[in-house]
C-alpha cells in the first residue's frame, strides 16, 4: 500500500483554549492487495483510490482537571462511505493519576461489498507513582473483531529519555474466554555522542 493524505483545517481557539475544529482532507490510496475492512469475505480489489472527508470537533481545555471532546466525521471510503463519531472525557486526579473514557462508532457502507458499523469503548487507567515511573492499563472491547482486550504497561524511565518497560496483554473473546495472551519486557538506552 502507498497512501497520502492532504488536509486543510482551521481551529477555532478559545480565551479558555478550549477549540472547535474542522477540516477537508483527501486521501489518495494505491492499493497493492485486496483487503477486507467488514471482515465479511467481500474484499476490495486492488487499485487507485482516491476519496475525501470533512468532520467537525470540540475539544474542551487541556488545562482543566476534567476533559472531553467528540468529533464526527463523514465522506467517501474507497468505492463507498464511512461516518465516524468519537466522545472521549477523561478526569485528571494529578499529580497521582488520569482515567480515561473514549467511545468510537465506525459507520461504513462499501456498496455491494456490504455495510457494518463497528464500536470501540475504551477505559484508560493511568497511575504515576513519580514522574520517572508510571502504570498505564487500558480496557477495551471492540466490535469489529469481536474483541475484549486488557492491556497493562509499567514504564520507567531510569535514565534522561532510557526507558524499560514492561507490557502485559490479555486477549477474550465475546463470550469472555481468553483467546490468547502475552508478555513483553522493552528496554531502550539513549547514547550521546
Amino acid at each position: 500500500v502507498s497512501q497520502s493524505s492532504t488536509n486543510l483545517n482551521n481551529d477555532l481557539l478559545f480565551k479558555d483554549m478550549s477549540l472547535i475544529y474542522g477540516g477537508l482532507s483527501h486521501h489518495y490510496v494505491n492499493l497493492k492487495y485486496a483487503f477486507d475492512p467488514l471482515r465479511n469475505g467481500n474484499y476490495i480489489s486492488p487499485g487507485v483510490y482516491n476519496y475525501y472527508r470533512t468532520g467537525i470537533g470540540y475539544r474542551s481545555a487541556n488545562s482543566k482537571k476534567f476533559q472531553f471532546g467528540g468529533d464526527y466525521e463523514f465522506g467517501s471510503y474507497y468505492n463507498g462511505h464511512r461516518n465516524r463519531l468519537t466522545t472521549n472525557v477523561q478526569y485528571r486526579l494529578m499529580p497521582l493519576a488520569r482515567l480515561q473514557l473514549r467511545y468510537e462508532r465506525n459507520d461504513i457502507d462499501l456498496k455491494e461489498l456490504g455495510r457494518d458499523t463497528f464500536r470501540l469503548a475504551r477505559f484508560t487507567g493511568e497511575i504515576f507513582f513519580s514522574n520517572r515511573l508510571n502504570w498505564t492499563t487500558y480496557v477495551q472491547y471492540n466490535t469489529q473483531f469481536d474483541n475484549f482486550n486488557i492491556n497493562t504497561r509499567l514504564q520507567w524511565e531510569y535514565k534522561p529519555l532510557s526507558y524499560i518497560y514492561l507490557v502485559i496483554s490479555d486477549n477474550f473473546n465475546q463470550n469472555i474466554t481468553r483467546e490468547n495472551w502475552g508478555a513483553a519486557f522493552k528496554m531502550n538506552y539513549r547514547f550521546d555522542f
